[in-house]
């Protein structure tokens, strides 16, 4: 059969377009019935395979739905060959940054863990006693309390313990931080029998000594302990830049430092926050210095984690050393968490007592009524200064006795003041009188022990003015309280 002219041509087409676009055949199972469709090809062959079956066009299952053909034809055009190009070096740069920011993970993952672990190994204590002496909170979510201790080493003396001792309660769930300030001259009964400053549990049993005795007598188990020496709190300190404190009082005391600060807000470098740390000849050194350690203390690890933890802190690994802890080096990074930020409850307290000399070194004696009052609140998450003032208020004034004294030439002053002390219930036995010499700038109360210091802020409060302070060996008196009306008195009666 001769095919016509426009028939070989419409044949030729549709076989060409067969070429780029047939991907498969379908076959009809009844080739009988499939005869009557005719597809006409200029080749024998395809017409044959044409007539068995029925060819159905399926598009191409590409990005673009077009043909292999079609697909060919436009690689080799000047745009496809650029874009290529370009897709290519995307591809090489974003396998060159994966491959950057991979390596700088592993070798921040191995500097990280290289560090850790030198810190580790330098200020772990590996001290069974020291782990048996403490006692871990039930869950992580439990307040505890952590004992510091800040070694005082002078080059040519012998050490005779820690002159700053600090216990810290940390509630992490309400973000409650309290310092608890125990004087370092505390009298305690060590495992020996005998009397001696809380300083020199060290020397008497270690570490696990001190813990304990800090424990027995605070009547709290003690979760953490923290050791360091004041050359390396100066360390770390110049390593954050610095602290900020507003100091009460100068700083002026030869066994600290020789080095002097005034009162108010200050900028403390290293060797300053260390003096300030460690200083006590206060007016009233327990209230005093308790404040001034919570503010170097929580300045420093509060600066610690807004850097982003101890890793941030360049010099920490040098210093390690003199840094001590039950802790590892990721534990005190967790630690520091509670301490940071501007909505911390931060709260201080003293520890209940008073000084007075013992051969002629000033000791201190503590009060354990108040201790086991004033720890129960505090242990109950209270603020330790409300906690203060309800033992104030528990005082009853009529049981104690107050010897009243002109000392600033104020006229009418110490019969004003003794009027004042009569309403609130106090006994005043002997009508007021001068003292020897009219030089008192400030209204004091003094008391004798421990036992008293309460009853003194209850006749401070009940003036309305002045400040308590030991008796010490400088007063003598035969009442529970003696009242020295200063020259900064203000008349509180008409």
């Amino acid at each position: 059969m001769i095919m016509k002219r426009n028939d070989k041509r419409a044949s030729e087409e549709l076989s060409r377009q067969l070429n780029e676009s047939q991907l498969g055949t379908h076959i009809v199972h009844n080739s009988e019935r499939a005869s009557n469709t005719h597809v006409n090809f200029g080749n024998q062959r395809r017409q044959s395979k044409a007539n068995r079956g029925v060819v159905t066009h399926v598009t191409p299952n590409t990005r673009s739905r077009e043909s292999q053909a079609s697909y060919a034809r436009r690689r080799r055009t000047p745009d496809y060959v650029l874009a290529d190009i370009r897709k290519r070096r995307r591809r090489r740069r974003a396998v060159t940054v994966a491959v950057v920011i991979i390596a700088a993970l592993v070798v921040w993952l191995v500097s990280s863990f290289v560090f850790s672990s030198s810190v580790d190994n330098k200020i772990k204590i590996n001290d069974s006693q020291v782990t048996s002496a403490l006692t871990a909170p039930s869950s992580s979510t439990d307040p505890y309390y952590v004992l510091v201790a800040g070694e005082s080493m002078e080059e040519g003396k012998r050490y005779q313990g820690p002159r700053m001792l600090v216990l810290v309660r940390v509630d992490p769930q309400n973000k409650q931080v309290t310092y608890i300030t125990l004087p370092w001259n505390t009298q305690v009964t060590l495992a020996d029998g005998n009397e001696h400053p809380l300083s020199q549990a060290q020397e008497e049993g270690g570490d696990a000594e001190l813990i304990s005795t800090v424990s027995d007598l605070t009547g709290v188990s003690i979760a953490h302990f923290v050791k360091f020496q004041n050359t390396s709190l100066a360390a770390l300190v110049d390593a954050i830049g610095g602290v900020s404190v507003d100091l009460p009082e100068s700083v002026d005391d030869p066994n600290a430092g020789t080095i002097y600060l005034d009162a108010g807000e200050q900028a403390l470098n290293g060797a300053q926050a260390a003096t300030a740390a460690m200083a006590s000849n206060y007016s009233d050194p327990l209230t005093v210095q308790s404040k001034v350690q919570s503010q170097i203390l929580q300045a420093l690890v509060g600066s610690i984690e807004d850097k982003g933890g101890l890793s941030n802190i360049a010099t920490f690994d040098t210093i390690a050393g003199d840094f001590q802890t039950d802790l590892s080096y990721n534990e005190v990074n967790d630690l520091l968490a509670p301490f940071a930020g501007a909505d911390v409850d931060v709260r201080t307290a003293a520890l209940p007592g008073s000084y007075a000399a013992s051969n002629g070194v000033p000791v201190f004696t503590t009060s354990k009524t108040g201790i086991q009052q004033i720890m129960s609140l505090i242990d109950q998450g209270q603020d330790p200064a409300q906690a203060q003032q309800e033992l104030i208020d528990s005082v009853d004034a009529s049981q104690y006795t107050v010897t009243v004294k002109n000392g600033g030439g104020v006229t009418g002053a110490a019969a004003a003041a003794a009027q004042l002390l009569s309403a609130q219930g106090f006994q005043i036995p002997a009508t007021p009188d001068n003292t020897q010499q009219q030089v008192y700038t400030e209204t004091l109360v003094v008391y004798k022990n421990s036992d008293t210091k309460e009853a003194a802020e209850a006749a401070v409060q009940a003036m309305g003015q002045g400040r308590t302070t030991s008796a010490s060996a400088y007063y003598s008196f035969n009442t529970d309280l003696l009242v020295i009306v200063g020259k900064d008195w203000v008349s509180k009666t008409s």
